[in-house]
């Protein structure tokens, strides 16, 4: 409730206080914490605060909508990273070198892979300013991954597509491959190939 509560409050809704929920997922799930649950998914967003992530209720009219539509910033930020996390997937270690301002750490990964053997590499980036990242993975090689993005440009749009936005393979030695973290993004690696449109990955 940082961001505020109570009424229609929109403070919970916002940019911000969807990255903070879902860098809490990213740095709690290497800590060892096996599952989430985020109020909440259909709340009407004139009780406690604009908790929702799909819009079912018409603050104005107080009534049911008759169209029900995402919720701009947390449909896509929380949304995002969870369509990529299959039940029973196994956390694998991760270290960052750098992502520090004034010897604080501001990039924050979590590697998965599912029973199945696909892997999802979520990293947050929650600093004002953006990172060179290079990235590769160890006993990974010959992966291909897609890669997902949500940034602060991105937010209170309802409309935002969350489809592949390019494709990258894990080849053996040195620095697999580069890419720039935006200030304020979730950014997504994943076996999984999905689009905005696909049914989210609950088990694999």
């Amino acid at each position: 409730m940082v961001f505020g509560w109570g009424g229609s409050d929109p403070g919970p809704s916002t940019f911000l206080a969807a990255m903070k929920d879902a860098e809490l997922v990213v740095r709690a799930l290497n800590l060892g914490v096996d599952g989430f649950n985020r109020w909440s998914f259909i709340n009407r967003g004139d009780l406690d605060g604009q908790w929702q992530m799909i819009e079912t209720w018409n603050r104005e009219t107080k009534s049911m909508r008759k169209q029900i539509t995402p919720a701009p910033n947390s449909y896509f930020v929380y949304g995002l990273l969870s369509r990529f996390t299959a039940k029973h997937s196994r956390i694998l270690n991760s270290e960052v070198v750098g992502g520090q301002i004034d010897g604080l750490p501001r990039v924050f990964p979590s590697a998965l892979r599912s029973p199945g053997g696909k892997l999802t590499l979520a990293i947050i980036n929650d600093a004002p300013q953006p990172w060179e990242a290079n990235l590769a993975g160890k006993n990974l090689e010959g992966s291909r991954l897609f890669k997902y993005q949500v940034t602060s440009e991105d937010h209170d749009n309802p409309g935002l597509a969350t489809d592949p936005l390019g494709t990258f393979r894990i080849e053996s030695g040195g620095v697999a491959f580069s890419q720039k973290l935006p200030p304020m993004s979730l950014t997504l690696f994943s076996s999984y190939r999905l689009r905005s449109d696909s049914q989210g990955i609950i088990h694999d």
